[in-house]
């Protein structure tokens, strides 16, 4: 049997803890909503181009599924980005440039630009077929050549779908 005062330092303990728990929950709120915030900064202008560079390829692919895209098509993308950056066009047959492993064996393109001493790399699979096995525009969507751009502001890229002797061809080309 307790006698009476045994619990007040077991209730003053909980207290203490329940009272902490509170305060580290709201601390850890506050810590994510600053990481949220930090990380939507670190986003660079770089990074916007290159996602209206991908918009604009689902776009025309998006069209060529549906039927809307018999021949040829293209959307012209301003670059905005006052720092230049690259971007590639790794095809899964290959090029003169060894892709990045996430992309071996399929269509990918790839954003590179300079963080302070290293290199930032994005890159994003674009599904469309390796090789066209029909020769007719229209039918099937394969991919184009391997392609290397350096871009900044002022510049574009022309995302196309073209018509070529082996069927409609998606690429992407600087103008």
């Amino acid at each position: 049997m307790q006698k009476r005062g045994q619990l007040e330092p077991l209730n003053w303990l909980f207290n203490l803890l329940r009272g902490a728990a509170g305060l580290i929950l709201v601390l850890f709120i506050v810590i994510g909503l600053v990481s949220v915030v930090w990380n939507a900064r670190k986003k660079t202008q770089m990074d916007d181009d290159f996602k209206h560079i991908l918009d604009a390829a689902e776009v025309l692919m998006n069209d060529f599924d549906d039927g809307k895209i018999y021949g040829n098509a293209n959307i012209p993308v301003p670059i905005a980005s006052e720092t230049a950056f690259n971007v590639v066009f790794f095809p899964a047959t290959g090029g003169p440039v060894k892709p990045p492993d996430k992309c071996r064996g399929q269509n990918c393109m790839c954003l590179y630009y300079q963080v302070d001493t290293s290199i930032k790399e994005t890159c994003k699979l674009i599904e469309v077929k390796t090789k066209c096995t029909k020769e007719t525009c229209g039918e099937e969507l394969c991919a184009g050549p391997y392609r290397e751009f350096t871009l900044k502001k002022g510049n574009a890229i022309n995302v196309q779908i073209s018509c070529t002797d082996k069927g409609s061809q998606f690429s992407v080309e600087a103008i």
